[in-house]
């Protein structure tokens, strides 16, 4: 029953995340207007704004002009649902919310990287806030976690010069802001599990264009391999 009301809680936050996502894209307020039907304009009823139950009772259209809902409402409301569920697993509440709001924030900088191909800053510093509290908390700041930042960093910024600019100085940032949430021995589970599922989709899609000139949003499998880094 518990884990019913987590799934339920972390739909509410993925429709947020959508919320976030398109409005950041669009470059609007993320409080006003309230939440419309894109095509009318007309404000979506307060009995409508229920996670999935509202897009199934209304067969996925607009009640005013019967404009499709795109799937991706639903879409997010499910994965916030099921990030819910994952994060409180072996952890107390007050920490799970912590763990959750990290997947929830990483969700929403990796849709935008992937449908933009930019990162914006201001979800990483809100990342990196909560995280700067959760390991003062939960992890301690010692010297090896500095020694690891500091190796990291070094390391980082040779490739960024050997690749020519290639790869993005937002993504050294995202790490950063996820290191804050792991064990110092779970770190390199997130490094590696990123580079290694980057490369094999960009492998992929370098064959599958047939060019090896290629650029990919890096922000999806860094968030993949957080939640890979978590279990």
């Amino acid at each position: 029953m518990i884990f019913i009301f987590y799934f339920f809680l972390g739909t509410i936050f993925g429709s947020f995340a959508h919320l976030l996502c398109e409005r950041s894209l669009r470059g609007e307020n993320i409080a006003f207007p309230p939440s419309h039907c894109t095509n009318c304009q007309k404000k979506i009823l307060k009995r409508d704004l229920i996670p999935i139950i509202s897009f199934i009772n209304l067969k996925g259209r607009c009640r005013f002009c019967n404009e499709k809902i795109p799937l991706s409402y639903i879409f997010y409301e499910i994965i916030g649902g099921l990030l819910f569920i994952f994060a409180m697993n072996d952890r107390n509440f007050i920490e799970g919310i912590f763990i959750f709001l990290s997947l929830l924030i990483s969700f929403v900088i990796a849709m935008i990287d992937l449908k933009s191909m930019d990162i914006y800053m201001i979800y990483i510093y809100i990342l990196g806030f909560l995280g700067l509290i959760y390991r003062i908390i939960y992890l301690k700041i010692e010297i090896e976690f500095i020694k690891i930042i500091g190796i990291f960093t070094l390391i980082y910024i040779f490739i960024y010069y050997i690749s020519r600019k290639n790869i993005g100085d937002g993504d050294y940032f995202f790490y950063l802001a996820l290191f804050l949430f792991l064990k110092n021995e779970k770190i390199i589970y997130l490094i590696l599990g990123s580079i290694w599922l980057g490369g094999i989709f960009a492998i992929i899609i370098a064959i599958k264009k047939r060019s090896s000139k290629i650029k990919i949003p890096f922000c999806i499998y860094i968030f993949l391999a957080y939640i890979i880094a978590l279990l």
